[in-house]
């Protein structure tokens, strides 16, 4: 004869409980994300470095090869439009900087 308990089926039973996330993965996943984003940001800064550095050897070329007795305004000319063209670069790239640290601030609370 079976031993039949008064108890429902599967009372005994233990619940399964689903895997606990530790909060140090957690932590991790959020880390590394922000590394592999801080080191695109850091790939993307040294590539516009570079880019200035031969904008900026380029201009130093130009002087070198230029006549002696050039028209000083005409050089002031060259000069304000090259500038300019470089300051517009930086500001658009410092706004995308900004614009990605304030979501990497945002996603870690």
């Amino acid at each position: 004869m079976q031993h039949r308990s008064n108890q429902p089926l599967g009372f005994n039973q233990q619940v399964q409980k689903p895997p606990q996330v530790e909060p140090s993965n957690n932590l991790e996943n959020l880390l590394k994300a922000y590394i592999t984003r801080n080191d695109a940001l850091i790939q993307g800064q040294s590539t516009t470095l570079e880019n200035l550095e031969n904008q900026v050897g380029q201009l130093a070329d130009e002087f070198r090869n230029k006549p002696q007795g050039v028209v000083l305004s005409n050089i002031r000319n060259h000069l304000s439009s090259e500038s300019s063209n470089l300051e517009n670069l930086l500001r658009a790239y410092m706004a995308k900087n900004d614009a990605i640290l304030r979501t990497l601030e945002n996603q870690t609370g």
